[in-house]
């Protein structure tokens, strides 16, 4: 697969987040949307699910991907 394909593939999936996030009218911003998809690739749950668990799990405004250490 050539370079001009996958700049193609990656413009079509920010295009199509990007019309989910409008149709669901999301509150998180498109970086935040790609993580969680990132990180949920395999799961089949719907994106409005997933969405929804996030935010009733008091996650601060930025997910981020840093390790959180114990405090010891």
């Amino acid at each position: 697969m050539g370079t001009t394909s996958q700049i193609w593939i990656a413009i079509c999936v920010y295009v199509v987040v990007a019309i989910i996030r409008k149709e669901l009218r999301l509150e998180l911003g498109l970086s935040q949307i790609f993580q969680v998809l990132s990180v949920n690739v395999f799961e089949q749950i719907p994106l409005d699910q997933l969405v929804t668990q996030i935010r009733y799990q008091n996650v601060g405004p930025e997910i981020c991907n840093q390790l959180m250490l114990k405090d010891f």
